[in-house]
């Protein structure tokens, strides 16, 4: 998607912390979304970027609600695809299993091994023609910590994580964009709407899409991305 839409576009996609070239902190804290808006302004800083399309995937959305409460004049336009945003998203199996009580620290560790990590993978993606690559998406032992770590902080403590992040996107004005894959196994169709809702964005709506949306939809997120900037 970043290659397409750099033949019109500046693109710059950081590498967030704990993930391939940045580095690598081990606490929840450190990897939550303070931490990682503060490292993607940097990024912005230094490149001399001050007017810029946000676009969140997954925990790129959470950031993304960071980001506009940190430096709201900088982003122009707003753009979520799969992302949760809110405390009470119902949860599917197995993930689910991860906040039951006693049973749930053995599941955070089954979950989130480097096998079951790849399966989800697997699982998430809806077009058949689509193969992700597991090394680019777990990378080394590090990463693979970061993920979950990232998923058991994000996972136990909805209650209080997940308010803050609503409230910045509820204030939130500028021309937005909401898209969802109607196979995703993991948030329904319904919290993409709802979720387009809470921006005041339209909502676009993926046939045969799974979870990944940027590697499974790339024309269709192009055209309303330009669609959106346009």
């Amino acid at each position: 998607m970043a290659v397409e839409l750099g033949q019109s576009y500046r693109v710059v996609v950081p590498h967030l912390l704990g993930f391939k070239c940045s580095s690598r902190p081990a606490q929840p804290n450190e990897l939550w979304t303070g931490p990682q808006a503060e490292g993607v302004l940097s990024v912005c800083d230094e490149l001399g970027i001050q007017n810029a399309v946000l676009v969140g995937h997954d925990f790129g959305g959470p950031i993304a609600a960071k980001l506009t409460e940190l430096r709201p004049k900088a982003w122009s336009h707003l753009a979520l695809f799969s992302a949760n945003t809110f405390k009470d998203t119902p949860l599917p199996p197995p993930l689910s299993f991860v906040i039951m009580p006693r049973i749930g620290a053995i599941f955070q560790k089954l979950l989130f091994s480097r096998p079951s990590l790849a399966m989800m993978l697997r699982q998430g993606v809806g077009r058949p023609d689509i193969s992700l690559e597991k090394a680019a998406y777990l990378g080394d032992s590090q990463q693979v910590h970061a993920i979950a770590t990232i998923f058991t902080y994000a996972l136990t403590n909805l209650d209080s994580l997940y308010p803050p992040i609503e409230r910045a996107l509820s204030a939130n004005e500028r021309p937005s964009l909401v898209g969802w894959g109607d196979k995703d196994p993991f948030f329904s169709i319904d919290q993409g709407r709802r979720t387009a809702e809470l921006v005041g964005g339209t909502f676009s709506l993926y046939k045969g899409a799974g979870h990944f949306t940027p590697e499974e939809c790339v024309e269709e997120i192009v055209a309303d991305l330009r669609g959106l900037i346009q």
